[in-house]
């Protein structure tokens, strides 16, 4: 009887058990509700049941375990809780029993064991806990075993080392511990091995290189130490190999350098080294690799730009030095790119410019030089870009100022901040509106977009409030600057008293020293003025300094002047 896929709604009726010759039933993809009826072992010919993909709730109950002639047992996404029966021993008929997906908890009862016609197993997402029984090693026709996103605990059991025919395994995101056993390695037909997210831990036995069949392999966020498998690409099947966040040391297999077939690596956050001009090749498949917070040295190969499909390329924090091969910009693929916190040197190649596909562009914390190129405006996709921390100079070319860079309606996160960059800033949103963080450190145009003969006052304002304070004034100016301009909209501010800012280290002024200070803090914020406009030239704070003279009285109160920027 097949009612799959039709919206029955309701619950499971009680007079189902009335039919006892019926061999299939399917109702899955319904809007089912309420328990599997006990009268369900009345269909003691039954072969299929499918009732996956429904609403239904409360447990499986123990008369499922009278249909001994079921073949095929899906229950899998529904609202099922509580635990697994032992009854579901009982089907030694069972080539397929999928429970996956439901609210199911307690062990895996060791009668799972008895299932020995058992060719797929399914049992991810739920609540099951405990360890992995042993006897689950006697379902030796298993190819598919699905143990994943559930709260198992205890060691990996050396017994499934005796499913010879397993072809998946997928372990991950439990709660397991203790050594991968090399049982493992008997698996060779294997071509899915997923293990991450638990709390495994020592090395990779060498039995593992039998596992020549993989195609997907995933060891990360585990705590397993030793060297990556050596032989891991020797059978020319593994597309996905993914082991970061671990402990591994040592270099990038052989295996894995010519090997063309890699669609996605990561191995980043491990102790792994070696040159990487040299530990990697072309690989015309590879979209995503990512070799971060390691310690690999050299120098980055012209072989990247071989790789016409990748998408992601990640490398930093890591110590890469040499330049940034101008052969990158061939691969036109690419959406991130990110080779920060290393030691490049030289300048940002123009070709970059040709990876209009761009969304992420990182090189901060490295020691590149010269000016940002125009080309740069190219990318009109670009949303995050992030050139901190460098030695870069000048000022952006005109192009970008006037035409392309304004048109990046994409980009919105910047952060050009401890480089020598000067002049205005690009007249696009993600600039205007950076945090005062991102565009630090800089001459003025970390400060203002608006350039003219009165700049270079901004920085004797900047400078001046440095010595006054004993530390740089940045936060001070941010803070300053936000005052103002909510001051617009509200009646209340908070002011900040120039003696709360002076440099601690000294003896507090008066009388005429004190005027001095206070006459120097004024000129200074008045160079400090959003609007350059509204600065005194250098000529009129010179007169100033030159021509003012301290009161005869006691002046010591005026050093409680509130600092305001004038805007005017």
């Amino acid at each position: 009887m097949d009612l799959g896929l039709n919206k029955l709604s309701g619950s499971l009726p009680q007079e189902l058990g009335n039919l006892t010759s019926l061999r299939g039933l399917f109702l899955d993809g319904n809007i089912l509700t309420c328990m599997i009826p006990i009268s369900i072992g009345n269909l003691g010919n039954l072969t299929s049941l499918y009732l996956s993909d429904n609403k239904l709730s409360g447990s499986i109950c123990n008369e499922i375990g009278m249909l001994k002639s079921l073949t095929r047992l899906a229950l899998q996404d529904n609202n099922l809780s509580g635990s697994i029966p032992t009854s579901i021993g009982n089907l030694g008929n069972l080539s397929a029993l999928f429970l996956n997906d439901n609210k199911l908890s307690g062990p895996i009862p060791q009668e799972i064991g008895k299932l020995g016609s058992l060719f797929q197993l399914g049992l991810y997402t739920n609540n099951l806990s405990g360890p992995i029984p042993t006897s689950i090693g006697n379902l030796t026709n298993l190819y598919l075993l699905s143990l994943a996103e559930n709260n198992l605990w205890g060691s990996i059991p050396s017994s499934l080392g005796n499913m010879k025919n397993l072809k998946t395994l997928e372990l991950f995101m439990n709660k397991l511990s203790g050594n991968i056993p090399l049982e493992i390695g008997k698996l060779k037909l294997l071509t899915a091995l997923e293990l991450f997210t638990n709390e495994l831990n020592g090395s990779i036995s060498f039995e593992f290189n039998n596992l020549t069949n993989l195609k997907y392999l995933g060891l990360e966020e585990n705590m397993l130490t030793g060297y990556l498998p050596r032989n891991v690409c020797n059978g020319g099947s593994l597309q996905n190999f993914t082991a970061f966040d671990n402990n591994f040391v040592g270099s990038i297999p052989i295996s894995l350098r010519n090997y063309t077939s890699l669609v996605r690596v990561r191995l980043e956050r491990n102790q792994l080294r070696g040159n990487l001009s040299e530990d990697f090749g072309i690989y015309p498949n590879l979209m995503y690799i990512d070799l971060s917070y390691n310690h690999f040295y050299g120098e980055l190969s012209q072989k990247w730009g071989q790789c016409q499909s990748l998408q992601s390329l990640k490398i930093s924090n890591n110590r890469i030095s040499g330049v940034i091969p101008l052969e990158l910009g061939r691969s036109t693929e690419i959406h991130i790119l990110d080779l920060s916190f290393n030691h490049l040197v030289g300048q940002i190649p123009k070709e970059l410019g040709k990876l209009t596909s761009l969304f992420l562009l990182h090189l901060g914390d490295n020691q590149l030089s010269g000016s940002i190129p125009s080309e740069i405006g190219m990318l009109s996709n670009l949303q995050f870009l992030i050139l901190s921390s460098n030695n870069l100079t000048g000022s952006f070319p005109k192009q970008i100022l006037e035409s392309t860079f304004g048109e990046m309606s994409s980009l919105t996160n910047v952060d050009i901040s401890y480089n020598c960059l000067e002049g205005p800033l690009p007249n696009n949103k993600a600039f205007s509106e950076a945090p005062f963080e991102a565009l630090r450190n800089n001459k003025e145009l970390a400060y203002t977009m608006e350039v003219n003969e009165k700049c270079d006052v901004y920085r004797l304002g900047v400078l001046t409030l440095e010595v006054i304070m004993g530390n740089h004034p940045g936060d001070l100016i941010s803070f300053l600057s936000s005052s103002f301009s909510s001051s617009a909209t509200t009646s209340t501010t908070h002011d900040i008293q120039l003696k709360d800012i002076l440099d601690q280290c000294l003896k507090s002024p008066r009388n005429q020293v004190a005027f001095k200070v206070v006459l120097i803090a004024k000129l200074a914020l008045a160079c400090l003025a959003t609007n350059p406009k509204s600065r005194p030239t250098m000529q009129e704070v010179s007169k100033k300094l030159s021509i003012e003279k301290a009161p005869t009285l006691e002046v010591v109160d005026m050093l409680t002047f509130s600092l305001r920027l004038n805007n005017a």
